[in-house]
């Protein structure tokens, strides 16, 4: 088993198993935010509402491909190519 795409409703699906225009619109998404930039919030609760944090960080090109497993989608679009 290999890496699997997980889609917004969390529905894991194994790359092979991905049509090829979505594996190619997955492919165009990521070199998009990799231009203008892919943001990840995250954030914390520990008991009640004075201990919340959060936090935001902005990633571009290499970082923002290799955060969104860009290399992986490639390969496999590559692989399906030859």
């Amino acid at each position: 088993m290999g890496f699997k795409h997980i889609d917004r409703y969390r529905k894991e699906t194994e790359l092979k198993n991905l049509k090829l225009p979505h594996l190619k619109n997955i492919i165009s998404f990521i070199e998009k935010k990799a231009k203008v930039g892919y943001t990840v919030v995250y954030g914390s609760v520990r008991g009640g509402a004075d201990e919340v944090w959060g936090d935001a960080e902005t990633y571009y090109g290499k970082d923002a491909r290799k955060k969104m497993n860009y290399k992986h989608y490639a390969k496999e679009l590559k692989r399906r190519e030859l």
